[in-house]
């Protein structure tokens, strides 16, 4: 087959943002399993008033072959993230058709330019800017349908980036736990759970009445609990608010528990209803047809997605987190659901440790290229 590449580099051309945003249509239109996300929620992240492009160096690359977009990434330098100490490149908003040699030319585009004018020496990829937001390969699993939140790309993706030289940089799982198997994680952190409450901790929901002044504690507390995580970037509050509000509609306050000793925040773990066939039901719509079509489904709702937990480094030995796994999953049992979803966490991480007797659901990994 012949092929004709072209190709543009630019920033905010909104011209070439909206081709940018067609792409996963194409590249997604046959697969039942991911999720057609709202296309504001994409849109957001390529405009030049989000507040992440204050501080990161940044290009936008569309890929055309014999005519049509084919393949799409942006490349970001962040002044915070240089993996030992080296100039490193992240791509992130990756999409491409299945043809490996026009990954190759995109990806060649990529490196040649940000090698030329910013002589880099690593690349990690996939990451959309940082790891506050959307990042990893999916490479197991592709036959069951997506969770919530879950990265998601064809299988092919991970391949095409092993093929160009790309290594693993981290592995994660995420776990399926089965009724059964819930009931067995709160009998065993039962004892924890009571500890806790002797020890003066308080256990609550999140309060969506008083919202922005919880959120600002959850920032306060995450610039603490989060500081040593791996490729940890510092947040702005107007960006971690953002994050939170546009899916406060989403949160359950039941499963979103916060440890309170002595009124201050010390711990926390962020779960919610597994939403995904809500959302699929909507098809990318927000009118009034498809809320309505939320507020009904919402209600047959049977899977616990458990996403972020965090416990203040001087609480990290008493059973804290048994405790918040004990209040989540207690309440996901009152409300009848059969199972849960332990996302994300990574491979070696004693996170994992809440759930080893549940099967492996997928499996991601973030990779990384050392240039010559």
């Amino acid at each position: 087959m012949n092929r004709i590449y072209r190709h543009d580099i630019f920033e905010f051309d909104e011209d070439k943002i909206e081709i940018f945003l067609k792409l996963p249509s194409i590249i997604y239109q046959n697969d039942p399993n991911r999720l057609i996300s709202f296309k504001d929620n994409e849109s957001k992240y390529l405009k030049s008033n989000y507040p992440i492009y204050k501080k990161i160096t940044h290009k936008k690359f569309l890929l055309y072959m014999n005519g049509s977009p084919a393949a799409r990434a942006i490349g970001v330098i962040h002044p915070d993230i240089n993996l030992d100490n080296t100039q490193t490149l992240l791509i992130g908003f990756f999409e491409c058709v299945n043809d490996e040699a026009c990954f190759k030319t995109l990806m060649e585009i990529v490196e040649n330019y940000f090698k030329n004018n910013h002589k880099i020496k690593r690349i990690i990829a996939p990451i959309n800017f940082t790891t506050w937001h959307t990042y990893r390969f999916k490479t197991f699993n592709f036959n069951h349908p997506s969770y919530l939140f879950e990265p998601y790309n064809p299988a092919y993706y991970p391949v095409f980036y092993k093929n160009f030289g790309y290594q693993i940089l981290r592995s994660y799982l995420s776990r399926k736990l089965t009724h059964p198997e819930m009931q067995n994680l709160v009998l065993k952190n039962t004892p924890a759970f009571l500890n806790v409450i002797k020890a003066g901790i308080i256990l609550r929901p999140l309060s969506l009445n008083n919202f922005d002044q919880e959120i600002k504690k959850l920032y306060d507390f995450c610039k603490i609990s989060f500081h040593e995580n791996f490729l940890y970037t510092p947040i702005s509050y107007d960006e971690f608010y953002t994050m939170y509000y546009e899916g406060k509609t989403l949160i359950d306050p039941r499963y979103f528990c916060l440890a309170e000793k002595n009124n201050n925040l010390i711990g926390f773990l962020f779960c919610m209803p597994d939403y995904i066939d809500v959302l699929k039901a909507m098809k990318g719509r927000q009118n009034l047809l498809t809320k309505l079509i939320f507020l009904i489904k919402k209600r047959k709702i049977d899977r616990l997605l458990v996403k972020t937990m965090a416990v203040h480094p001087d609480y990290r030995n008493i059973g804290l987190g048994k405790a918040l796994m004990y209040w989540t999953h207690n309440y996901a049992l009152q409300a009848n659901y059969k199972e849960a979803i332990h996302a994300l966490f990574i491979a070696d991480n004693p996170s994992g440790n809440y759930s080893t007797s549940a099967e492996n659901f997928g499996v991601y990994e973030l990779l990384h290229k050392e240039l010559q």
